[in-house]
């Protein structure tokens, strides 16, 4: 989180690093391509997600992750707005080689 993100002092909110624009340019079309090949159409009103973390480092914490996760679903075109997502973390586990998140869709 603190990698992709820096506080912008003039409009008051967090906005993303070049870093973080890139991160979320590459996996909004991951997801687009997911969508596009399990046929799913846009999910635009509250739905639960089921997310297991498996972080890099014992230490790691999951919320950080969760902003940029919703932002790539929304940005991909998963969901219209990330407000609606209702995450429901189920675990967490550490794999510093392959840290990544699984997500299960309703």
């Amino acid at each position: 989180m603190n990698r992709l993100y820096v506080w912008n002092k003039y409009i008051h909110q967090k906005v993303y690093k070049r870093e973080g624009k890139e991160y979320l340019t590459e996996n909004e079309l991951v997801v687009r391509k997911f969508m596009k090949d399990h046929r799913l159409e846009t999910f635009s009103d509250y739905i639960y997600l089921d997310l297991y973390f498996i972080l890099p480092r014992t230490n790691a914490d999951s919320h950080n992750y969760k902003k940029l996760l919703f932002d790539v679903l929304e940005h991909g075109g998963l969901i219209t707005n990330d407000k609606f997502i209702m995450d429901r973390t189920q675990a967490i586990g550490f794999d510093p080689k392959n840290p990544r998140v699984v997500i299960l869709l309703p």
